[in-house]
């Protein structure tokens, strides 16, 4: 951990403002290392000072801060002891259930935030109440709706993900994850269909409420042949009994003349644009204008999918979570050499004041960063974002220095910055981490046609639902995150059982 420094006038600030004498300043032994130790004493602070952590407050990150807090209250948090009160210490594994994340957990949490918890506990994170912390989490979910949610969020059903690190049977402190599964959809986790989904929704629907006179649990739509939250209810609960009378597989792509599925997600403005007649799986389609405001890649891209986060600029877009997990990159795991010649064309550009559109290195960093795309090795899924490789594009320089500048690829960004201050790379910390985006261009996967996968994206104005393969430009995918995809589970990234005609 590294010592953080301040000026003599931020120390007399520091002074006046909380009227301390300057050999309070001295810092106190015993500083907390861990995660669970920094929590401890913010949440100990926060009870006696709401200000001096700032808007982050209880974070678990040791930040100027929480320094600052300890120089204040360091010896006096020691010295009373709280930091080995277990009634302070909310990683206790002991049944206690308050504390970080039990308050936020017990008060509306979002799924992002649940499905993070669960997340993280995977990791270890949480320390040795990880457990705990998946059960409760897990326990958050209070409808099936919200368990679509967070397994959007986790690329997996969140009780296959939490059972691949603890025993989902066992309760910890409040409800077993299997129990809670119960409640939730009415049938034992293990019991579920191996089939994701009938091939003929709105048939399996009428034979739930004409056959099992079930009239409740696809709630007041009834038999819409929308496969939503109630649909999977009923299928976990009546799916192995259904595929037994009516010997149905589950068939994703529908058997038509088209053959062209697309995502539900997708703005219905757009639909006009994507008729079967329209696109071609062996070129680059031009289907369309782009309406005002969504002129750039990633404003279209936020547009055309309802379900699709906040994106952000092509290049930070790599490193935003809220697009799913990374499932492959073009730009993690390089050599030394192409960290070397990303670093020469860094300290090229501050040297000349450059990292601006149409910069004069502009050609030259689009031709390295050509040579690192990988040949894409994994299949795309419906509702996939992918970051492009366009090799004429005019911001290939401004996107170099943009990423570097971005805090959010790395925790420690501010501490360890990517390129040091005399521009050298450090080489080390770029292989340890996923990296930093290079790409000028996003899209999504917004449709399937014969079996390929069609990418939506917008250049110049043009709608373009273009074949992984055959990119307008001579394009390339450099990386993808995966929201969801169709197996095992993600219930807002399904397709239509019709084509759009």
């Amino acid at each position: 951990m590294s010592k953080l420094l301040i000026t003599e006038s931020e120390k007399n600030e520091i002074l006046n403002l909380y009227n301390v004498s300057s050999h309070l300043l001295n810092e106190a032994t015993g500083i907390p290392k861990t995660y669970n130790e920094i929590i401890n004493f913010q949440n100990w602070v926060l009870k006696r000072d709401k200000k001096v952590l700032g808007p982050s407050g209880v974070d678990g990150k040791w930040g100027p801060k929480t320094q600052l807090a300890w120089t204040l209250y360091g010896t006096n948090y020691l010295s009373s002891g709280r930091s080995q009160n277990s009634k302070y210490n909310s990683l206790n594994a002991g049944g206690n259930k308050q504390g970080y994340p039990y308050d936020k957990l017990n008060n509306k949490p979002t799924s992002k935030f649940i499905a993070w918890i669960i997340k993280t506990s995977d990791g270890g994170l949480t320390g040795n109440d990880k457990e705990a912390y998946a059960e409760a989490a897990f326990n958050a979910i209070k409808t099936p709706k919200q368990y679509s949610e967070v397994a959007k969020y986790l690329a997996k059903e969140p009780y296959d993900f939490i059972n691949s690190f603890m025993d989902t049977t066992k309760r910890y402190h409040l409800k077993s994850v299997n129990d809670h599964f119960i409640e939730l959809y009415g049938v034992n986790p293990q019991n579920r269909p191996k089939v994701f989904k009938p091939d003929n929704i709105k048939d399996f629907q009428k034979w739930v409420i004409n056959v099992k006179k079930d009239k409740v649990i696809l709630g007041r739509y009834g038999a819409d042949g929308d496969w939503g939250p109630n649909s999977v209810k009923a299928w976990y609960k009546y799916g192995n009994e259904y595929l037994k009378t009516n010997k149905n597989d589950d068939n994703l792509i529908p058997n038509d003349e088209s053959n062209l599925i697309i995502s539900k997600t997708i703005n219905p403005k757009y639909l006009t644009y994507v008729k079967p007649n329209k696109i071609n799986s062996g070129k680059s389609n031009m289907v369309g204008n782009v309406g005002l405001g969504v002129d750039t890649c990633a404003a279209f891209v936020h547009d055309v999918d309802s379900e699709m986060p906040y994106v952000g600029d092509a290049w930070l877009a790599y490193n935003n979570s809220d697009l799913g997990p990374l499932v492959f990159s073009s730009f993690n795991n390089l050599s030394p050499d192409s960290i070397k010649k990303l670093g020469d064309m860094y300290s090229l550009i501050i040297k000349n004041n450059g990292g601006k559109k149409n910069g004069k290195f502009n050609s030259d960093i689009g031709k390295l960063v050509g040579s690192l795309i990988k040949p894409l090795n994994i299949s795309l899924k419906l509702g996939d974002f992918v970051g492009m490789y366009n090799p004429g594009s005019h911001n290939h320089e401004k996107a170099l220095f943009e990423a570097t500048q971005n805090p959010m690829w790395y925790d420690f960004a501010y501490e360890n910055p990517y390129f040091t201050k005399d521009g050298k790379p450090n080489i080390d910390l770029f292989k340890d981490n996923e990296g930093i985006g290079l790409n000028t261009h996003v899209g999504m996967v917004g449709a399937i046609k014969d079996g390929v996968p069609i990418i939506f994206h917008a250049e110049d104005g043009l709608f373009y639902a273009d074949p992984a393969n055959r990119i307008v430009g001579d394009g390339k995918v450099a990386w993808v995150r995966r929201l969801g995809d169709l197996s095992p589970i993600s219930y807002n990234q399904l397709v239509s059982n019709k084509s759009i005609s």
